[in-house]
């Protein structure tokens, strides 16, 4: 009860975690227990329109404790859990902007649950799209070709730059 409808490709909804219920009744443990804690969950409901690839967006989260959201997207009828089927699980525990791709079947209704990370109190504008958002980063082809080796617990990280990417190159960062 009380999700809120959003439509693709409509401008960001601003919302937020707090004062935000869990229906237990309403929700399918064993599908999404591995990626999700469930504390203050915000539902959505949308409806595709094509068969193809959607944009998740999530943008502007101010949280309690810096964490960020979690996202679940699941087909399926809403407060059925025997019906739901899980589309994509989103935990990153940060609240930079962050988009992901999912792909929808055509015409049919999905729910999505946002939370807080670890009880965190977050507002945040959320859409969805069928193009990717403004502050996506797009894959180069000739950017890097990486190769990793070692063995135990060391390894040597080696790259190759195009040299025309390598002019626009300021920094880098490896992240484990």
């Amino acid at each position: 009860e009380n999700r809120l409808k959003l439509k693709i490709n409509d401008k960001p909804y601003i919302s937020h975690t707090i004062n935000c219920t869990l229906q237990k009744q309403c929700l399918n443990l064993a599908l999404t227990e591995s990626c999700l804690i469930y504390h203050n969950d915000q539902w959505f409901e949308f409806e595709s329109l094509d068969s193809g690839s959607y944009y998740l967006n999530i943008r502007n989260q101010e949280c309690r404790n810096i964490k960020g959201v979690q996202a679940v997207i699941i087909k399926g009828e809403a407060c059925k859990p025997e019906t739901y089927e899980l589309i994509r699980c989103i935990s990153n525990g940060h609240q930079d902007d962050v988009y992901t791709e999912i792909q929808l079947e055509a015409n049919t209704s999905y729910l999505m649950i946002i939370d807080g990370y670890l009880h965190d109190y977050c507002y945040f504008d959320i859409d969805i799209s069928t193009d990717l958002p403004d502050f996506a980063i797009v894959d180069n082809d000739n950017t890097l070709e990486d190769e990793l080796i070692g063995d135990s617990e060391i390894v040597d990280i080696e790259w190759k730059v195009d040299s025309l990417f390598a002019r626009d190159l300021q920094s880098y960062s490896v992240i484990k």
